[in-house]
């Protein structure tokens, strides 16, 4: 339940930090 969606969460993190380091390193 709450456990999953805090997975989901963090991984949407982890894409949008990915991102923002692409989007400098580009």
């Amino acid at each position: 339940g709450s456990r999953r969606l805090g997975g989901i969460l963090r991984d949407i993190d982890i894409v949008n930090t990915a991102h923002i380091e692409w989007a400098r390193f580009l």
